[in-house]
């Protein structure tokens, strides 16, 4: 156990950046560490209220129909689904594709010792948003309920627990899902689709299970043993709650710790064997000689970096889900309609604003899609390498800048023709939503070059570190996603009689933002790099 300790306070202590904000000379690098720590804060802060206030309301309509215990299944059920969801999402990373691997097991320390580490490390990645999500629920059915001190100690230790088995289930698939893959020469392929296929399935199935008449509501035990049949903890964990049932208390707990102890006994023995197998690398054996191609250098780098890019498998799944959701939702209008899809994503406006709404969708989505945020940083100890090499910085830049372009331009073209073909668009109407989201790709992908070359993050263990959990890469989707928003909310308030003219000046602001963010890269971007 003092193993285990021992690995998560390093973790910790590596993710977080302690040592490195405690040993930082500079008093500007300080400052800007503080200053990011207090955005997340307050970000944190602002989701949590707002959360708050949502269940608030929701208690009032449950209160009404006197089933409030149902919003302790809700709660139950979101942050299950969040956990599943993150664990799929994340858990490679952790229990893969780690930097420091060989380094731990030259350690004396079991491998049940490191594969319990990792996953503590996944779930405190994971806690976080289960409290954000889960918490405000369980105050405000204290509040409602005139609850006594003992509900409140028992549901702050249950939010403990409740990730648990989503997390195990979510490291599970990815044990199996890497074992398959070491069977097959391309195993980053074989995990891609995998990951991705239950991703599509985790976003596509509830969306069609979120009509429950009021009938049912009013029905609370109906409504949980139901839900029970599926997930037996349910039960335990609203009877423990809302009885203040110490027996039910004790088995949830129980039901959360006994599958945690299963999985590190049984998986642990394979750790090892998948880890080495998913490192190892292949070669034709089939190799002939040939003439000496040559490339120029930018055509050179782009090969590098897409190379690169497919050739880690967490890189690809933290950054393509962008691409996903927009497939997603493309395919859903061409299959379903705009209505039925506008029903599903409770989005009113889908059906009465077709192509705007679709246009800033599909631009929110290309936000989400941003390689570059973290490309500089995943050039790691080997920086030195592409700095010595005889290249213009800035080929350097290009060659980052069309990896994403690559992932998104492909993608957006295809479910654009989607959208002009179920939409019956004409051919001035496909070109203006073209237009402004073809800009938008151009634009995330300069945010991000930027925005990494001011919050470098060179040292890391793990790409999941760089490509997930780096402020760079929040901070980039988050002035994606603003720069989204102001056109829209302007669109809301002049509300424009001419939209393709209103469109016209949305592409002018963009090309204009655009160019002056590759003046930026070209002058202190290419001096930014330089001095790392």
């Amino acid at each position: 156990m003092n193993n285990v300790l021992l690995l998560i306070k390093a973790n910790i202590t590596n993710t977080l950046g302690l040592n490195r904000f405690l040993k930082e000379p500079s008093k500007s690098e300080r400052t800007k560490m503080i200053f990011i720590g207090l955005a997340i804060l307050l970000t944190i802060v602002v989701v949590f209220s707002s959360t708050l206030a949502y269940f608030l309301m929701v208690a009032d309509v449950l209160v009404q129909l006197n089933a409030l215990p149902l919003l302790l299944v809700v709660s139950f059920i979101n942050v299950s689904l969040v956990s599943l969801f993150m664990s799929i999402y994340k858990a490679s990373g952790y229990l893969f594709s780690f930097k420091d691997y060989d380094l731990l097991m030259s350690l004396p320390v079991k491998t049940s010792e490191v594969l319990i580490s990792k996953l503590l490390q996944l779930y405190n990645a994971n806690f976080l948003v289960s409290i954000i999500i889960g918490l405000p629920s369980l105050i405000v059915y204290g509040i409602k309920s005139s609850s006594e001190i003992t509900y409140y100690i028992f549901a702050l230790i249950a939010m403990f627990f409740i990730p648990l088995i989503p997390m195990i289930i979510g490291a599970a698939f990815s044990f199996v899902l890497g074992k398959v893959a070491t069977r097959f020469k391309s195993t980053n392929i074989v995990m891609i689709i995998g990951t991705f296929v239950l991703i599509i399935l985790l976003m596509v199935v509830p969306s069609f299970m979120n009509n429950i008449s009021p009938e049912f509501i009013q029905d609370i035990t109906g409504l949980i043993d139901t839900l029970s049949r599926a997930y037996f903890s349910i039960t335990l964990y609203v009877n423990a709650l809302v009885d203040i049932h110490i027996l039910s208390f004790i088995g949830f707990v129980l039901v959360g710790m006994i599958p945690f102890v299963f999985f590190v006994t049984i998986f642990a023995k394979g750790f090892k064997s998948i880890n080495s197998k998913m490192n190892e690398r292949f070669k034709s054996s089939s190799y002939k000689m040939s003439s000496l191609a040559v490339s120029s250098p930018l055509k050179a780098l782009y090969r590098k970096e897409i190379s690169f890019y497919f050739s880690s498998y967490i890189y690809v799944v933290n950054t393509a889900i962008g691409v996903i959701m927009m497939t997603i939702f493309s395919v859903g209008i061409g299959i379903f309609g705009g209505e039925k899809v506008a029903e599903v994503l409770s989005i009113p406006m889908l059906s009465q604003l077709l192509v705007p709404t679709s246009i800033a969708v599909l631009s929110i989505c290309i936000c989400l899609t941003c390689t570059t945020a973290s490309s500089v940083s995943l050039e790691g100890n080997k920086l030195w390498i592409i700095k010595s090499l005889p290249l213009k910085t800035i080929e350097v830049m290009k060659g980052k800048i069309l990896v994403n372009l690559t992932i998104i331009i492909p993608a957006l073209i295809l479910n654009t023709m989607i959208l002009a073909v179920s939409f019956k668009m004409t051919p001035v109407l496909y070109l203006l939503l073209l237009g402004i989201t073809t800009l938008y790709a151009f634009l995330i992908s300069l945010i991000g070059i930027i925005v990494n070359l001011y919050l470098p993050k060179l040292e890391w263990k793990s790409y999941m570190v760089v490509v997930k959990q780096s402020a760079s890469v929040i901070i980039s989707m988050l002035i994606g996603v603003i720069l989204v928003a102001i056109p829209i909310l302007i669109y809301i308030f002049i509300k424009p009689a001419d939209f393709n003219l209103y469109s016209l000046f949305v592409i002018l602001g963009l090309l204009i933002t655009n160019l002056s963010l590759w003046t930026v890269i070209k002058t202190k971007g290419v001096k930014m790099f330089n001095k790392l």
